[in-house]
């Protein structure tokens, strides 16, 4: 395949195989394929692998295009994942807000195919078992909320708003500052 990859002026890559655990790979593995398809293709049908192989089995245009529907799919879990990663300092408040915008990506049309709904689908309900204890719930949307980022809440409803700015509020009411002060400073010394 190399000496196609040279003839066809493409990047020297090699292919990538996805893991079953991890949606990141998939989406390697299918950005690749597209990227190498011309290398493969021509590597396929040249001589020295046709007379080794009888039947040469290459992705339809059907697959090629469901390939390329599953890589627009899975662009916005790849770049939330890479922009976490490679954040010298990621915070917590970046979660609530990263994980609703995937649930409106991920939300099937009427316009997507059978497969590229069930991907949703299928993605959809993963991300529906993250972060799903109130306690947990709470922490997210208050650190959302004193993220100057993302202060506004803007895909929260109204309602689910108002009640995260008061419980904020009534925590800031409860705040015991000399109780916060003792703790600070026994632990300075």
């Amino acid at each position: 395949m190399a000496s196609k990859q040279v003839l066809l002026e493409l990047p020297k890559h090699k292919l990538i195989q996805d893991l079953s655990t991890r949606w990141n790979s998939t989406y390697d593995m299918f950005s690749r394929y597209i990227e190498q398809q011309p290398a493969v293709f021509a590597t396929l049908l040249s001589k020295d692998v046709k007379k080794n192989l009888k039947d040469v089995v290459t992705l339809s245009d059907d697959d090629l295009k469901a390939a390329e529907e599953l890589i627009l799919v899975l662009k916005p879990m790849k770049t939330l994942t890479t922009l976490m990663c490679d954040s010298k300092h990621p915070t917590i408040s970046f979660i609530h807000p990263s994980l609703e915008m995937l649930k409106q990506q991920m939300a099937p049309k009427d316009s997507d195919s059978n497969l590229i709904q069930l991907v949703k689908k299928t993605i959809l309900n993963d991300l529906a078992t993250r972060y799903t204890d109130p306690d947990i719930q709470s922490v997210l949307l208050n650190s959302s909320a004193l993220d100057p980022r993302f202060k506004t809440l803007p895909y929260l409803s109204n309602e689910k708003r108002q009640n995260v700015f008061q419980d904020l509020e009534n925590k800031a009411l409860f705040f015991d500052v000399n109780k916060a002060s003792i703790i600070f400073f026994s632990n300075i010394y």
